[in-house]
């Protein structure tokens, strides 16, 4: 510019001859300057403005390439278990990358309007336009794998910690179940009742349980698998893989969903995998995903099923144990009550109740057997054993029942044999009042009663004599059946009683047989005395008779000596008369005191 300045000044100094020529060249020199300069301003404004493009883009292209690095390397074996972290770094990324849309799309906008413009690095311009379309497409994609593998690998982990929850939680229930309800025969049968009723809790908490165990089962089938991403989990044979996202490579094309093979996977980023047309590649890792089935997570599965069928078989033996034990002591309890029965337990007993305590047992015997044969505290044996123990308590009652047959018809004949005895007494007891009756003390004055009427009493005594004859003979004949009664029920109840007023009733009979016929002798010995006395009263009146016509003294001698010769005799004959007034008197003394 300052070169044209000078070359104006100069023009004044041109002659005429070239001025004008000078002018015109100075004049087209200005223009092209112009125009140069114009030029040279577009241009610093093109270097200006694709700096600025291609700055912002390496910006974002460096953003991208630092997320696609972090996510390509990002480990997602089963070694790294933290999801929480990756997932809160990768809501962090989102929310920058969405932050990053709009500095795309103004990028993607600047882009089209410098082509538009023509500018003259427009395939610079297209170049990273497209790189960056591309790494953000890619990253993007990235994002949905890291989504995938987030959703995929959380659910393994929250599987496997599930899993050894429920290994735990059952090895935990198993020693509880041991501890707690395992019994033998000397557990106390109250305690066992309220065992039994827990241990019905805890099967319901089981059964309960069993769908969360189903639900492991299920979603055993459903978690992928994490070891083949461990480098150092080599393969034995090529295993499938699922393509997560699209991928495309010069040498390989994947596209979203596809089944691949995965040959080598011996670096833990990227794996040789083989495409459904057939073309081997090394791709990143984290664009696949192990599909299930995965063993590790089915066995995991099926080792805590096995252990809960553990648990529920060992809950039903010790159930079993504890309910056989229980209809043990029950069993036992009826066989002891029946065996304890006596005859007169039976007697007292209605045939109904009789029948209700005999069908109860017989049904404790069938719950017995029942709860018993799975039992492992109960032997064949000692269940064959407690069968006996029932037959011999119910042979033990009907043996009671045919002894109280016999017992009742034992009394019957009893009580009948009684009944005679008492019609026996009866007979006794009036014969006793006759007796008594006629053997109670007598005045003296009827002591010399008219001998017809000691006649009367004599055959009234005889009479009540041949009475208790006959009566005896009915006693003896009485007394002969109840000694072969005696002799054919010896252990019967009512043989004391009966023995015992039969023998009253025999003591009795020969003590009043024995008295009346001491009365009947005493009767006919004051017989005898009251004739002698009616003689001794005739001798003594025949006496006074005899006296009483001697009632005048004669006059002479001879006649004196004659009366007292006389006297002298009688005297002779009364003195000849003493020793039999004497025992008369002694004899009828003697009779008196005892009658």
């Amino acid at each position: 510019m300052s070169s044209l300045q000078e070359a104006r000044s100069y023009e004044a100094e041109v002659s005429p001859n070239f001025r004008s020529s000078y002018s015109e060249t100075l004049a087209k020199l200005e223009h092209q300057y112009c125009k140069l300069l114009e030029h040279s301003s577009w241009r610093l404004q093109s270097l200006e403005s694709l700096h600025a493009f291609v700055s912002h883009c390496t910006e974002e292209l460096i953003w991208l390439n630092e997320r696609e690095e972090e996510e390509i390397a990002f480990d997602w074996s089963d070694s790294n278990t933290n999801m929480n972290a990756k997932r809160e770094m990768y809501n962090d990324m989102r929310l920058e990358f969405a932050e990053k849309r709009d500095v795309m799309r103004s990028l993607q906008e600047t882009a089209a309007r410098l082509c538009q413009e023509n500018h003259p690095a427009k395939q610079t311009v297209e170049a990273y336009s497209a790189a960056l379309q591309t790494q953000w497409q890619w990253v993007d994609q990235l994002c949905v794998c890291v989504e995938q593998h987030l959703k995929d690998n959380t659910s393994y982990f929250q599987f496997m910690s599930d899993a050894r929850d429920c290994e735990s939680y059952l090895r935990q229930l198993q020693d509880t179940i041991k501890r707690q309800y395992t019994c033998d025969k000397n557990s106390r049968l109250s305690k066992l009742e309220d065992l039994l009723q827990d241990s019905m809790e805890e099967k319901e908490q089981l059964i309960e349980y069993k769908s969360t165990l189903a639900s492991l089962v299920g979603r055993a089938k459903t978690v992928v698998q994490l070891r083949p991403r461990s480098a150092e989990s080599m393969l034995g044979t090529t295993i499938p893989i699922r393509a997560i996202c699209n991928y495309r490579q010069i040498e390989i094309t994947i596209n979203q969903g596809e089944e691949c093979v995965l040959e080598d996977n011996s670096q833990r980023t990227k794996w040789k995998v083989i495409s459904p047309t057939g073309n081997e590649a090394m791709v990143p890792s984290v664009c696949f995903t192990v599909p299930p089935p995965n063993q590790e997570a089915i066995d995991t599965a099926s080792r805590a099923e096995q252990m809960y069928q553990k648990v529920m078989s060992l809950w039903h033996q010790l159930h079993v144990n504890m309910k056989s034990v229980v209809s043990w002591n029950y069993l036992l309890k009826d066989i002891r009550t029946v065996s304890e029965w006596t005859l007169d337990t039976v007697r007292r007993q209605s045939p109904s109740e009789r029948q209700h305590i005999l069908d109860h047992l017989e049904s404790q015997l069938t719950d017995f057997l029942s709860d018993s044969k799975e039992s492992s505290l109960f032997t064949a044996a000692e269940r064959r054993e407690l069968e006996k123990d029932v037959q011999q308590a119910l042979q033990h009652c009907q043996d009671l029942l045919v002894n109280m047959e016999s017992v009742e018809k034992d009394e019957s004949v009893s009580r009948s044999y009684l009944s005679e005895l008492q019609d026996v007494n009866l007979r006794l007891n009036e014969t006793e009042h006759r007796l008594m009756r006629g053997i109670e003390p007598l005045p003296s004055s009827r002591l010399s009663g008219n001998i017809s009427d000691k006649i009367i009493q004599i055959a009234e005594q005889e009479k009540l004599q041949s009475e208790l004859d006959v009566l005896r003979s009915s006693l003896g004949d009485l007394s002969r059946r109840c000694v072969h009664f005696f002799e054919e029920k010896p252990t019967s109840s009512s043989v004391p009683v009966l023995r015992s007023e039969l023998n009253q009733a025999l003591e009795r009979t020969d003590n009043l047989h024995n008295l009346s016929s001491v009365y009947l002798e005493k009767l006919k010995t004051v017989e005898v005395l009251l004739r002698s006395l009616d003689e001794a009263e005739s001798q003594v009146r025949k006496y006074e008779s005899r006296l009483s016509e001697e009632d005048t003294v004669p006059a002479d001698t001879a006649a004196i000596q004659n009366l007292k010769d006389q006297l002298q005799r009688w005297q002779a004959e009364v003195a000849d008369q003493e020793s039999i007034f004497q025992a008369l008197q002694a004899q009828r003394s003697s009779q008196r005191g005892g009658v």
